[in-house]
């Protein structure tokens, strides 16, 4: 069983956030948290927050559900449908997590009826990384493959499953048809008369993604340091995203203490729609620091907002700092 500062490193270099949290045209407006993606730094010090038991010595590589997920996990079909437990929780920005195997779940206490609860978006943050939905199936208005309709639904639809990222395909590798959505995964088998489960989405975010998958891109290298020995750091001015008020987000830029100047880093922003945004941020200045603001986001109230800032070193690959932002506009 990997440790728990293992998972939190692991969710740095991956998530959501993002893998939740958000794309749903003509519903209701529910929001989906993304995790999108956590600094390193805040997932680290998560680790001062109480770990959760292991459960019995035949399941020792499982943890115990949290008190504030039992309602939520069994509501969802406990360890039926979305599996064991695969880590303690872990606290960030006031949000508590916990991996199951098909799924992350997601805690906030000042959400409402309808953000208090939320799944990661891993579906779409594995996508991103493994491209698990081909061309084909990803063009025009994917439809839900109608096998899946009765468990979409018996999951909360949209609400907590997400939309559709591509129609259904056919897994030939394992004989079975699989879609992927935003937040969850589902699978037909072929044969076992046509049995109906949850992709293992946790598991991948957890280990090296799908079996038999090639990263569609390197992996980013979570910073702070680059090989040609440039330090990044990233601060915001706020952890929410508020209509009213504008938020900037600045980057740090030195290497051996000095600051580097006439670097441009580059903000990606992955959008509720499922979407990501580029921005590219003015070149650093003389004390190694460049910023800018935001551009406005349409998401719902809840909604976790993940961002990434890279730098491009010479003769490097791209070197990337995750973030996230939590759309948060109070009553």
């Amino acid at each position: 069983m990997k440790s728990a500062d293992h998972l939190r490193y692991r969710t740095v270099e991956y998530l959501l956030k993002a893998f939740q949290r958000r794309f749903q045209p003509g519903a209701a407006s529910i929001p989906f948290l993304v995790l999108a993606f956590l600094a390193s730094s805040a997932l680290l010090l998560a680790g001062c927050s109480q770990p959760s038991a292991k459960a019995s010595s035949n399941q020792s590589d499982y943890f115990l559900i949290v008190t504030e997920f039992r309602e939520f996990y069994d509501l969802l079909g406990g360890e039926e449908l979305l599996g064991p437990v695969l880590s303690p929780q872990f606290v960030d920005n006031g949000l508590t997590y916990q991996y199951t195997r098909s799924a992350l779940m997601v805690h906030n206490p000042n959400g409402d009826d309808t953000s208090r609860f939320l799944l990661a978006p891993l579906g779409m943050q594995l996508d991103r990384d493994y491209g698990l939905v081909s061309d084909e199936a990803r063009a025009g208005e994917p439809e839900i493959y109608p096998p899946f309709i009765p468990l979409y639904e018996r999951l909360g639809g949209a609400r907590f499953v997400g939309l559709p990222l591509g129609a259904a395909q056919y897994d030939v590798q394992n004989r079975r048809y699989v879609q992927h959505f935003t937040n969850l995964g589902f699978y037909q088998l072929e044969e076992d008369e046509g049995r109906i489960g949850l992709l293992p989405y946790g598991v991948w975010m957890q280990g090296e993604g799908p079996v038999g998958i090639v990263r569609k891109t390197p992996a980013p290298q979570i910073g702070p340091a680059l090989p040609a020995g440039i330090s990044v750091e990233v601060w915001k001015s706020a952890d929410t995203l508020q209509t009213d008020l504008e938020t900037e987000v600045g980057v740090k830029l030195s290497s051996e203490g000095k600051p580097v100047s006439g670097l441009e880093p580059v903000l990606v922003l992955y959008m509720p729609d499922g979407s990501s945004e580029q921005v590219q941020f003015p070149p650093s200045n003389d004390n190694g620091e460049t910023s800018l603001s935001l551009p406005e986001i349409e998401a719902d109230n809840g909604t976790l907002i993940p961002l990434e800032v890279c730098v491009e070193a010479s003769g490097a690959s791209r070197f990337c700092v995750r973030e996230s932002l939590l759309v948060w506009d109070l009553p």
